[in-house]
Formats: C-alpha cells, structure tokens, sequence
C-alpha cells in the first residue's frame, strides 16, 4: 500500500495517495506512513490534516528528523511561524546537515520575527489606546480651540457631547473612535502633545526610523508572497507537464512531429531568423492543419516582419479553423487578437478596437485589454486631430464672444469649448474660457484653463493676470500676490499686473487691521493644505501661542523659513497686524 501510495504522490494524484497511506496506517501505524500521508494532506493545501499526521509521525519517532520536517512546513503554511521555528530546529538537532529542513527554517524565521513585531505592535496600539484617553482628561475642549486644524469642532454640538460622554465613560471612547470629528480631535492632540517633547534631530531620527521598518516590514511580506507565488507556479507548471505528456500520448504521429518542428521553429524566432521561423511553423501548420496554435504562430512572425496584410489572411483562416473544430477559446482569442493587431499597426483603429473586443469576448487576457486600450486611445486621438479646423475654431470663438457680451455666460463657455476642441493649441481660447468660467464661479475650471494656457504660452501675461484675479476673488492673496509676480518677471512695465498687486496688498492690509472675516479665513484654511501644513508645524505653534499670550516671538523669526510661514499666515488673514476692534 505504501508503494501504490508513494507512485500515486509522485504522479501528482495526491487524494489517490492518501487513500493507500490510509490503508498501509491501518495495516502497520508507523512513523514513515504518517509521514507520507502528511506531505500528501500539504500538497493539497490541507495544512490542518498534515499537521494532525505530522504530530503523530514525531510522536512514533521522536528522533526522526523527516517527521518534524513535516511539522514545520504545515505549521509555517498554518501562519504559526514560532511553532515551526522550533519543529525545524529540532529536526536539525538530528540531522545538522539537512538542507531542506535550513532552508525551512531560513524562511519561516523572518516570518516568525515579523509575528512577533505584530505582537509587539499591538501591545503598543494598548498602550496608544491608554495615551489617547489622556488627551480626554483636563479640559479636551480647551485644548481643541488652540488646535487650527480642528478648533472649528467645538461649535459641533455632537462632538461636544461626545466627548463629554468619554470623559464620563473611558469605554466609550472606542465606540467613537469612527466618529470623524473625534478621530481628527485625537489624531491631531497625539501629534502636538508628541512633536512638543522631541527636537529637531528627534523628529527627522523618529521619521527615518518609521520609513526604515515600513520598508523592512514590506519586504518581509513580499518575501512570503515571492514564496507562494513560486509554489503556485511549480505546481501549475507540474500540471502542464502531465497535461502534455497524457496529450503527447493521445497524438498522431504526424502531430508529434508538427510539435517537434514547432519547437525548432520558436528557436530560431528567438534567433530573430524570422524567414527560417516562418518555413518551420507552415511545415508544421501543414502536418496538423487542424491546430490553429500554428496559424497564430506564423501570424506571430508575420507581425514582425510588418506584413499586416498577411497576417489578416492568416488569422482570419485561423478563426474560421479553430470553429470548425472546437479550438480552445484562448487560442480563438489569440487569432482575434493578431487581427486587431494587424489593423491597429496599418492606423485602421475602428477595426482594431472590433476585434480587440471580439478576442476578450473568447478569452479574457490582460495583454489584449492593454492592446484594446491603445487602440482606443489612438482612435480618439484621431479623431481629435480629425476634428481640427483653425477657421471653424475661429467662428466658435466669435460667437462665444457675442454670448459673453449678452451676460449668456453658460453658453459662452460651450462656445469656447467648442474653439478649443477645433484648435487646442490657441493659448488664448483658454483664457477667454476661464473668464466665462469665473462669471458663473466656476473656479477651479478656470485655474486649469489658466494652467494650460500657460503650459502652452508660459510669456502670455494676460494668464498670469486672470490667474491671480482669481486667486484674489477666492481670497487666496498670496498665491494672488505670487501669480502677479510671475507676470511681472516676463513684463516688468505691465500696468494691470502692477495695480492687481496694489489692489490685493490693500485688501491685506484691510483684512489684518480687523476686517478680515473669520469664517472666510476658516474656508481659506481648509481649501489650502500648504496653510494646513504651515499650522500643524511645531515650530508656528509657538510663535501662534507666544501671540496669544503677548509674549515676545520676534526672536523665532529670524529662522528665514519661519519668517516666511508667518508672512503667509499674514497674507491668508490668519494673523491680524493692526489693532482689534
């Protein structure tokens, strides 16, 4: 039963095997069936079962160095990776130079070190657990007025009672802890309370060292997919094998010799010996005419050789073959997939796309749908070009002038966008498009027009004076300020670029000296993460809190990048100059 058992296993009939280990285990319960029933119970992925077998094998031969082989590898697919650690330590202690059992265990200990960083992480997600409750005690409500980022929180009835339930109740916090209100509040507490008690060099060492394991704990979990990924390919290779020898089998002889000259025919395509590849591959499309595999092959070096039409007269033979006599869909897929290729190399994209689609209606291949996706977008930028006419681009413009004029500003922007698609290189459409844009408040269009009417004409100033009034009416002014600036680098005479900048430093000056409207610089904060950042900086912090308690702060100031965040914080309305009223 044993040898029926050990020829089953090596044939890859792993349910068969187990059947004669069953019977050998029942007939003579030794160490070395358990231990064969196990490795079968692995090929299978029943990792449990092998396991069970394992244990019984290492108990019938403690010495046996094969048995805690087994238990290893069962335990290390089980994700029990100390367990398996010490089962293939402890078959090494019998058998030093087993080369197997180390390369287990070279695997499965920096899977077992990663289970313990797990372990480690969690017991200090405990102790973060316990650092954030700390954030609740005192007055959390006070301490949330001072945070920027989140100070606007405390106007939220719901969040107020929240968190006065949390102080009530510590439990509750982690029925909370999804709220997005609360989870911002504790998020931003950590990081201040945190930062606050680190220096500089502190900081970049905890940030360098947070990169460090992320990186390691990513190649760790790489490593272990890499492991997989190649079990899994040396079992379906394994399968592909036998599946070829039962099919050689089955074979005439003419179609083992069409597969013995189809194999010489792919060595000398590697060669790049393309006329050689094609005789050898019709030779065998002549030996076994039924089998489109080699019609998709001569297809395959007609390509190469740029012979398109050729290779349509080939593949559409080969479809029509592979119906007649019930080829397998992946390779009907593949002769659809050489048409759609044919057309897409002579610029016929609509065919292309046709039968791209076609093949992945047989069989669904990554490498078709990245062809079908080329395709597609070639067809649409043919279109596009198609659809290019400088005059009727002109005409567009016109009339979208005229509805401008008449304050029909929806239909303005249509009209724009109807030059722009006739001519997509005239810098200026772009412009007229984005004032269309900002009379219905549509900013953010309008910036993106600007953006790319500047790509194209980087020294068209007009763009850079919509830009910055755009930022100016959205109360950005330092970008405002910056934009102009831009202008004035190309035309330092520019007249409009000058009083836009005179315009935007007087609306700062009047916002700092006490009419700046705090629900706009709010708005202000949460549309700009460059203002969010500027904030969160420990740094500004305690420049802010010095304002706040009419300490002296000009001694931060000479750090030119403090200098400078400060300044924008001045330019967004954040810091008032002038006296409060």
């Amino acid at each position: 039963m044993k040898t029926k058992g050990n020829e089953a296993l090596s044939a890859g009939k792993f349910e068969e095997a187990i059947k004669f280990y069953d019977q050998a285990i029942h007939l003579n319960p030794v160490k070395e069936y358990y231990g064969n029933r196990s490795l079968a119970y692995s090929k299978l992925g029943k990792f449990t079962e092998a396991l069970a077998d394992a244990e019984q094998c290492v108990k019938l031969g403690p010495n046996w160095a094969r048995g805690f082989q087994r238990k290893g590898f069962a335990l290390h697919n089980l994700r029990r990776y100390q367990e398996a650690v010490e089962a293939y330590k402890k078959g090494l202690e019998y058998e030093p130079n087993n080369d197997q059992i180390k390369k287990g265990l070279s695997e499965v200990e920096d899977l077992a070190k990663w289970e313990e960083t797990q372990k480690k992480a969690e017991e200090k997600k405990n102790e973060q657990m316990k650092d954030i409750l700390r954030i609740f005690e005192g007055d959390p409500l006070g301490q949330c007025r001072l945070m920027p980022e989140c100070k606007h929180l405390v106007d939220d009835v719901g969040f107020v009672k929240k968190v006065s339930e949390i102080k009530e109740d510590p439990k509750k916090l982690q029925t909370y802890l999804h709220d997005e209100g609360i989870r911002l509040f504790v998020t931003v507490a950590a990081q201040y309370q945190h930062l606050s008690k680190m220096t500089d060099k502190e900081r970049a060492e905890l940030f360098i060292k947070q990169e460090e394991e992320r990186m390691r704990m990513e190649k760790l979990e790489e490593e272990e997919r890499d492991r997989r990924r190649r079990e899994e390919k040396k079992r379906k290779e394994e399968e592909e094998r036998k599946k070829k020898e039962e099919l050689e089998r089955s074979l005439t002889p003419e179609q083992r010799e069409a597969l013995k000259v189809k194999d010489e025919a792919t060595a000398f395509y590697k060669k790049k010996d393309f006329e050689k590849a094609l005789e050898l591959y019709k030779k065998a499309a002549s030996l076994d005419p039924k089998n489109i595999v080699y019609l998709n092959n001569i297809a395959a070096v007609l390509l190469t050789q740029k012979k398109f039409d050729e290779v349509l007269e080939v593949s559409t033979k080969a479809v029509e073959i592979g119906r007649d006599n019930r080829a397998p869909f992946e390779h009907i897929g593949r002769a659809l997939q050489r048409l759609g290729t044919a057309h897409l190399r002579k610029g016929e994209y609509s065919q292309a796309i046709e039968f791209y689609k076609k093949s992945q209606t047989e069989f669904r291949d990554p490498d078709t749908l990245k062809l079908l996706k080329e395709a597609e977008k070639a067809q649409e930028e043919k279109v596009k070009k198609e659809y290019i006419n400088p005059q009727l681009s002109e005409k567009a413009k016109e009339e979208g002038n005229e509805a401008f004029k008449n304050k029909r500003f929806a239909e303005a922007v249509e009209k724009y966008s109807e030059a722009i698609k006739r001519n997509p290189d005239n810098h200026v459409l772009y412009t007229n498009r984005a004032t269309a844009y900002t009379k219905l408040q549509a900013y953010t269009e309008a910036l993106k027009d600007c953006d790319t009417c500047l790509a194209l004409s980087p020294k068209f100033t007009k763009a850079h004076l919509k830009k910055g009034s755009i930022y100016h009416t959205t109360k950005q002014y330092q970008k405002a300020l910056e934009t102009y600036q831009q202008g004035l680098e190309i035309e330092p005479e520019n007249e409009p670029l000058k009083e836009a900048i005179q315009q935007t430093l007087m609306t700062v000056s009047q916002g700092s000296s006490g009419g700046s409207n705090a629900e706009d610089v709010r708005k202000n904060i949460e549309k700009d993460p460059e203002l969010q950042a500027i904030l969160r900086d420990p740094m500004t912090q305690q420049v802010l809190n010095a304002i706040r308690n009419g300490q002296p702060f000009e001694h931060f100031l000479q750090d030119k990048k403090v200098e400078a965040n400060i300044e924008k914080l001045i330019m967004a309305g954040v810091i008032g100059t002038g006296p409060k009223k």
